[in-house]
């Protein structure tokens, strides 16, 4: 058996659907995504979500989205401050949410756009329909 072996591309971020893919969301299933984002990157991560909010379980690497009709939220990375921690050493991110405002969004309809804060720029952004 030959193995393959494949390097992460640092300048990539990850966010997709765990298990089957859809762009329905049912009440009855719990919505998990995989959100991986290189730490140089995390700095300048900001993840709005409209009618819906993302948040983090305990494997780092899964966020949690929760419908919220009405809603909308902000979700990204802030440097947690260690000033024990040589300046050699790596930062660790800490994933915070906050309230954003009200959705404009119909109440069946989640949208979760991913955005550079230096540019302003557009990298993602997904619009899932919900189904009570």
């Amino acid at each position: 058996m030959e193995k393959i072996k494949f390097k992460k591309d640092p300048s990539l971020i990850y966010f997709f659907q765990k298990g089957k893919k859809s762009d329905t969301l049912h009440a009855s299933k719990e919505s998990l995504f995989y959100l991986v984002a290189p730490d140089s990157i995390k700095k300048n991560l900001t993840i709005a979500v409209e009618n819906g909010e993302l948040i983090i379980t305990p494997n780092d690497s899964l966020v949690k989205l929760n419908y919220l009709p009405g809603f909308k939220y902000e979700s990204f990375y802030e440097a947690e401050e260690n000033p024990s921690a040589k300046k050699s050493s790596r930062k660790k991110y800490q994933f915070k949410t906050m309230v954003d405002g009200t959705s404009i969004l119909h109440e069946n309809k989640i949208s979760v756009s991913l955005i550079n804060k230096q540019t302003g720029g557009l990298i993602l952004e997904n619009v899932f329909v919900y189904l009570e």
